[in-house]
């Protein structure tokens, strides 16, 4: 008893990021800006860059943008944290210790890929006239004494992350901070060949455990038609769904029509047409197996949650049985009739998908009249 006392103790006592789940990003993009060339913009190159001229002047700062945080949207962030890979310095460095702030940014319209040390998109000047003044940087959100030894080195940016949960992307700014005229780091940017140097953004986060997405939906097949039911409440934020068709000879992807979509207050349901690709494999002189499977996609902070896919089910493309009975006769000649001569798109009557019900659908409906399957 006293062994498992002092355990649940020591528990009790362990920080709360390790109880936390984690998420790890590198989809970045980042640029350098450049007092001495302050037209140039530098996304393209290998190396970020911080350097001081003259003393205790910014003369290169570091703009780094995220997207995609990947976590759920009522996620509590624990911590984050920014890493660069320091590959090196520009001569001896000067400061043996040199102080690197990161600070988040809140320029609307900044553009990584265009902003120069004039301008935030390549064409507009910063807000407030200065690149980092303070209509385009908050105050430090925190500080990295950076020595001379390569390798990764850390900002604090819990409350960045926090912020960024209600905003698109997140920009930061490392700006440095010294009194020596010369001190500069050399980072590697994320176009670096080797990735395992590159920008990184590591968060620690929990939940409430509600946002487990539900299990996977019952899907039906009708011919070309497929209907999916999720019977069960589902996640508050979703939005749509997902589903992919796998021609079972050839295994090409093909592609399907989402044809209704219906909330009863307790499940979802969705049916949706598949299309075929016209002129592959004469796929109009026989019918054709698929399997197709089908997803929910909830809304997550700026980055989508999914359902698990549910069970490959297997249909077959029968062309021609528009009432879906299994056999192509005159109840589908009277409704291929009604739409003859129509003009329309992805219309299921036009069996060539050229945009118009006429006499080559009529043929290739002529093909097939008379087959019929058992279901």
């Amino acid at each position: 008893m006293k062994m498992l006392n002092r355990v649940l103790c020591i528990l009790l006592m362990l920080p709360p990021l390790l109880f936390s789940e984690v998420y790890t990003t590198k989809n970045c993009q980042d640029t350098y800006c450049n007092q001495g060339q302050a037209i140039v913009n530098y996304s393209t190159s290998d190396n970020i860059i911080v350097y001081t001229w003259p003393i205790n002047i910014p003369a290169n700062v570091i703009i780094i943008s995220w997207s995609g945080l990947g976590i759920p949207i009522d996620a509590v962030i624990d911590s984050a944290f920014v890493e660069l890979y320091m590959s090196g310095t520009d001569g001896s460095g000067m400061d043996a210790i040199y102080d690197v702030s990161v600070h988040e940014m809140y320029e609307i319209g900044l553009d990584v890929a265009q902003c120069t040390w004039n301008t935030y998109d390549g064409v507009n000047p910063w807000s407030g006239g200065s690149i980092y003044g303070t209509s385009v940087i908050k105050s430090a959100e925190s500080h990295s004494f950076i020595s001379t030894a390569i390798g990764y080195k850390k900002w604090n940016v819990t409350q960045m992350v926090s912020d960024w949960q209600s905003i698109n992307t997140l920009d930061m700014m490392f700006k440095p901070n010294s009194q020596s005229s010369d001190a500069n780091r050399i980072f590697h940017s994320s176009e670096y060949t080797d990735s395992t140097k590159v920008p990184m953004l590591t968060v620690y986060y929990t939940t409430d455990g509600d946002t487990t997405l539900p299990s996977s939906p019952e899907l039906r097949t009708h011919l070309s038609r497929a209907k999916f039911l999720w019977d069960q409440v589902w996640h508050p934020d979703m939005r749509g769904f997902e589903f992919r068709c796998i021609e079972t000879s050839t295994q090409e992807e093909y592609p399907v029509n989402l044809v209704d979509t219906t909330y009863a207050g307790t499940s979802y349901s969705c049916q949706l047409i598949v299309n075929y690709i016209p002129g592959t494999n004469n796929l109009w002189e026989y019918n054709r197996e698929y399997t197709i499977d089908g997803r929910a996609v909830a809304e997550g902070a700026y980055d989508p949650l999914y359902s698990e896919w549910c069970e490959p089910a297997t249909g077959y493309f029968m062309h021609g049985d528009f009432n879906t009975d299994w056999a192509i006769d005159g109840l589908d000649l009277i409704i291929f009739s009604g739409k003859f001569g129509i003009v329309v798109v992805n219309l299921y009557e036009d069996l060539n998908q050229d945009g118009v019900i006429d006499g080559l659908d009529l043929i290739i409906f002529a093909k097939q009249f008379g087959k019929s399957w058992s279901p």
